[in-house]
């Protein structure tokens, strides 16, 4: 099973590849590129590498261009069956968005996604898999995410700084 993945990772990664190969002669021609083989290209990473630096500056990269309408295409995706909105904080007059999203399955978490964005900045967090949720602000440290606590009362929420 393992030797399959690995096989199915490597063609996807080539096949990644010729996609960017493409897009940047595409760029050349009409001066616009596709932001999705990007992404794409930063999702692949995530399933396959152990780096957690790689994957930042992955989507980093891919997410500088983004524009709302890409944002908000990123949102739609977290609005399916499964998903459940936990947050949703709008600051109107620093134009920051956090949104706070929950997968359950048969009444276990089996994934935690947090999207921010900025005018400048745009952060995607997607945990997959089981999740307890006190081990949550043990990520903070490795992935620079903005403090995080658990409400006591309420074991479920997460309690985010007021400044957003």
């Amino acid at each position: 099973m393992e030797s399959e993945q690995n096989k199915l990772a490597i063609i996807v990664d080539r096949s990644l590849n010729v996609a960017k190969e493409r897009d940047k002669e595409e760029a050349r021609r009409t001066n616009k590129s596709d932001l999705w083989i990007d992404i794409s290209i930063a999702d692949h990473r995530c399933l396959t590498t152990r780096q957690p630096s790689r994957v930042a500056d992955a989507y980093r990269r891919a997410l500088i261009r983004a524009t709302p309408f890409d944002k908000d295409a990123v949102r739609r995706q977290l609005e399916t069956p499964g998903w459940s909105q936990l947050v949703k904080v709008r600051n109107r007059n620093s134009h920051e968005d956090v949104d706070v999203y929950m997968y359950i399955e048969n009444d276990h978490t089996r994934g935690l996604a947090i999207v921010a964005s900025e005018p400048r900045e745009f952060t995607i967090v997607n945990i997959v898999g089981s999740i307890n949720l006190e081990d949550l602000p043990k990520l903070q440290k490795q992935f620079h995410l903005p403090k995080m606590s658990l409400n006591p009362e309420m074991p479920v929420a997460l309690s985010l700084p007021a400044q957003l």
